[in-house]
């Protein structure tokens, strides 16, 4: 093998080893950023979703309670009943993030603590 035969074989190997090293940087970002699009719609979008329901109900459930202490209206009773049974629906299912999300439990206690407080009110 002449010099020459060594150093195309040569030029072949390493433009053969840019050329994988390449498409694996082209790859690797590729298979990242649909693995976080694909947790983000999976994960994130409905926990949001859940989060938000959780804040409706819990201001559905404050407002029916301070109409209630005011004008005693069973439809008023009514209506905090109905939010606090949709107010533990909604955190019972933001459980189920808790796994992915470490410090969820100790808020999910906090705001099911918090919750009974309302109903410590609404009898006073």
């Amino acid at each position: 093998m002449t010099v020459a035969t060594k150093l195309r074989l040569a030029s072949g190997v390493v433009i053969a080893v840019l050329v994988a090293i390449l498409a694996v940087a082209l790859y690797v970002p590729t298979r990242l950023s649909s693995s976080a699009n694909e947790k983000y719609g999976n994960d994130a979008i409905p926990f949001q979703r859940d989060v938000q329901g959780l804040l409706r109900q819990k201001l559905e459930q404050k407002a029916a309670a301070d109409r209630y202490s005011l004008t005693r209206d069973e439809e008023s009773n009514q209506r905090y009943i109905n939010a606090q049974a949709n107010v533990n629906f909604r955190l019972n299912r933001l459980t189920f993030y808790s796994d992915r999300l470490p410090g969820l439990d100790g808020l999910i206690r906090e705001a099911t603590i918090r919750s009974g407080d309302v109903d410590f009110e609404l009898i006073q």
